[in-house]
């Protein structure tokens, strides 16, 4: 074998993901993309979910996988369907997240309520 050469993987080989974009996948079930949320490298800076008709149960079990595992700094969810932000709020307090963009989604007055709430916390 070449000097240096070897079937296992080193950590420097590791995925070095920095940006992940899927856009308009309407048609996967909510529940097909919890494998996904698990499996989103630490290394993420920029999640692009955009046009996915995600429900609030599937951005509630995002939320909680960037919890576990690492924050990007940049979310976009624009036009899906979550109107529930507050698993959403809680990593815009405390999770490093520093820019989320939720245009053309089906925000009400609870979704507004729960935005303004985070955006005026201490942690903000």
């Amino acid at each position: 074998a070449a000097a240096g050469a070897s079937s296992e993987q080193r950590p420097e080989d590791a995925v070095r993901l920095r940006s992940l974009s899927i856009v308009r996948c309407p048609d996967v079930p909510s529940d097909a993309w919890s494998g996904l949320w698990r499996s989103l490298p630490a290394t993420l800076v920029e999640l692009d979910l955009s046009w996915n008709n995600l429900s609030d149960r599937a951005v509630g079990a995002l939320c909680g996988a960037l919890r576990i595992s690492h924050c990007p700094r940049r979310l976009v969810l624009q036009g899906n369907r979550c109107k529930d932000l507050e698993r959403l709020c809680r990593l815009i307090a405390g999770a490093g997240l520093v820019e989320l963009d939720l245009g053309s989604g089906m925000l009400n007055d609870k979704s507004a309520a729960q935005l303004e709430e985070a955006l005026t916390s201490s942690a903000c």
